[in-house]
């Protein structure tokens, strides 16, 4: 695993992407992905840590002294761990200056590789809520209780909730957030078979509202 921290607020970085154009570097036409609300991540950041015992106590410590219940950390850690071993997946540890560690409350998962979207997945290691980068009209032949469609204007991306609050729930997240990775990725990747890398690092806050 590689840990990195990436600083910046929604509004530091909404406002510098509106004002430069940075941050969001369009693919080709054919391949545009419809604008949605989501700051993205600033370039580089610190690497703290690479993949040792220290990064795997630090994902514990982290979800565990966060989550309000030992179940919810259980449930969001093994959330996490089966998102890693997703082929191309990332999981990134939000920051906060509001907060004395520096870091927020939930874990960002990204595809793998340049940053041209935001991320896919949104887990709260308080309380296991998880907001996906789907609209309801992708989820249309899906059925199941455990997920929700959040109120939200059309033009926002993360329409989609599944709380990882049950075995059952993170099966089914699980297979969200794959589809919401294969969703910014180019045509004819396929990110069905699991991988060996595993990527952890500490990035930036999500949309207002997300995950909470």
């Amino acid at each position: 695993m590689k840990v990195t921290i990436i600083e910046g607020s929604p509004e530091e970085l909404a406002e510098y992407e509106a004002q430069t154009g940075v941050i969001r570097r369009a693919r080709p036409a054919a391949q545009a992905l419809e604008r949605v609300e989501d700051p993205l991540a600033a370039e580089g950041g610190e690497a703290i840590g690479g993949a040792n015992f220290e990064d795997e106590v630090m994902l514990r410590s982290f979800i565990f002294g966060r989550a309000r219940t030992p179940a919810i950390g259980g449930h969001v850690e093994a959330y996490v761990r089966r998102v890693l071993d997703l082929d191309g997946a990332e999981v990134e540890i939000g920051t906060s200056k509001a907060s004395k560690d520096g870091r927020a409350d939930y874990l960002l998962v990204y595809d793998a590789g340049p940053r041209r979207y935001g991320a896919v997945a949104y887990v709260n290691a308080k309380n296991a809520g998880l907001t996906l980068r789907l609209t309801k009209d992708e989820i249309t032949d899906l059925s199941d209780r455990g997920i929700r469609v959040r109120n939200v204007q059309p033009r926002n991306g993360y329409q989609v909730t599944c709380p990882v609050v049950t075995p059952d729930a993170i099966d089914l997240a699980v297979e969200l957030t794959q589809r919401a990775l294969d969703k910014v990725r180019p045509a004819g990747h396929s990110g069905r078979v699991e991988g060996t890398g595993r990527e952890l690092v500490a990035g930036p806050h999500p949309p207002a509202g997300v995950a909470q």
